[in-house]
């Protein structure tokens, strides 16, 4: 065997190396070409990262995870147990201008949540002599939604009519005006409604003489037949309830006493 020198083995190394890597190249550059790949696989194949390792992205500890969402039930339940601030607002005016909250207001759930109850309140009355004492602050932000809600008896539950007649019945203005006109809106669609639910006398006319038609006739399951109907008057807007109609008349007495 003949001896090959140490720089030739080298050079023949290298030579080797060389053909080896062109031929890998080949492969892969017609792999490219002929395979329908997308860009973020032939990126792969071109930096040698083996297949189907994807990287997995680190947890960013500073983001925010996603909150469980309570069950529905649970969600409205909390949700009456909420306490409007508007209310609140009403409620402190009452304690501050007027004296011991009424007990009807201690029926209302977020109301009794918030501020404990009547036996509370008077105990918090007693220890307000020695303390300071946080002064109630008119907000006409709060005024304007009451005064938008006033005869909504689900934004405004019943049990705070008398919170509500003792805040507005010094209500000055034009705001004055218009809560007078609303009020006087709301008892002229309850008269109309009553008016249009009573048959006047055409109807009555006519509806006797259908009827009397029907009694001579033999009954007759035909299309015509189905069709009739008793002429009624049409309600052309949804009547407020009686306790909206309460409300406006009561406040419209206090807003008329000047």
């Amino acid at each position: 065997m003949d001896h090959i020198p140490a720089w030739k083995r080298i050079a023949i190394k290298n030579r080797e190396a060389d053909t080896s890597d062109d031929a890998t190249a080949l492969n892969v550059t017609t792999h490219l070409a002929t395979a329908n790949l997308s860009k973020r696989e032939k990126r792969k194949i071109i930096r040698g990262e083996p297949d189907g390792n994807k990287s997995k992205k680190v947890a960013n500890p500073n983001k925010k995870q996603k909150k469980d969402k309570a069950p529905r039930e649970e969600r409205v339940l909390n949700k009456e147990q909420v306490l409007k601030d508007q209310l609140r607002y009403l409620i402190d005016f009452y304690r501050e201008k007027v004296g011991k909250l009424p007990q009807e207001v201690w029926e209302h759930k977020p109301a009794r949540a918030q501020l404990g109850g009547p036996d509370e309140e008077s105990e918090e009355k007693d220890s307000d002599k020695a303390q300071v004492v946080e002064v109630w602050k008119f907000s006409k932000q709060k005024q304007n939604w009451l005064l938008k809600h006033i005869l909504d008896d689900i934004q405004i539950p019943e049990v705070y009519d008398e919170l509500v007649y003792a805040y507005f019945k010094d209500l000055k203005g034009g705001s004055r005006l218009a809560l007078m006109k609303s009020c006087q809106e709301c008892i002229d669609r309850d008269e109309k409604a009553k008016l249009e639910t009573q048959p006047t006398p055409e109807v009555r006319a006519e509806t006797n003489q259908e009827e009397d038609e029907e009694k001579k006739e033999s009954v007759d399951e035909t299309e015509e037949g189905q069709k009739a109907e008793i002429k009624k008057a049409p309600i052309s807007e949804v009547p407020p309830s009686a306790h909206q109609v309460q409300r406006a008349k009561r406040l419209l007495q206090y807003l008329e006493q000047e």
